[in-house]
């Protein structure tokens, strides 16, 4: 589940996560993200129409009505201003 990723990711590494979400997915990442307070600190929603807020998280938002592409582009830099460190799933072989 989610839940168990989220836990086992942010202790293997030390750190909270940040979630990334569609606007579409922003309810459901803001419950996950209000539940795991302890291992997310940050959530980014993309394309949202209406602003929600989280208990205990930063609720970052890429306006709505920028193409897609664009949100993605515009994504490292509001990555740098959080502060992470991107790290790329194992690979199993």
């Amino acid at each position: 589940s989610l839940s168990r990723m989220i836990t086992d990711l942010t202790g293997r590494i030390g750190r909270k996560a940040v979630l990334i979400a569609h606007a579409s997915d922003m309810p459901r990442a803001l419950r996950i993200a209000g539940s795991h307070r302890d291992a997310i600190s940050d959530v980014v929603v993309f394309d949202a129409q209406r602003r929600q807020s989280a208990d205990g998280v930063r609720v970052h938002f890429m306006s709505s009505g920028w193409p897609t592409l664009l949100g993605v582009v515009e994504l490292p830099k509001l990555l740098r201003n959080i502060g992470i460190e991107l790290i790329a799933p194992a690979r199993s072989n």
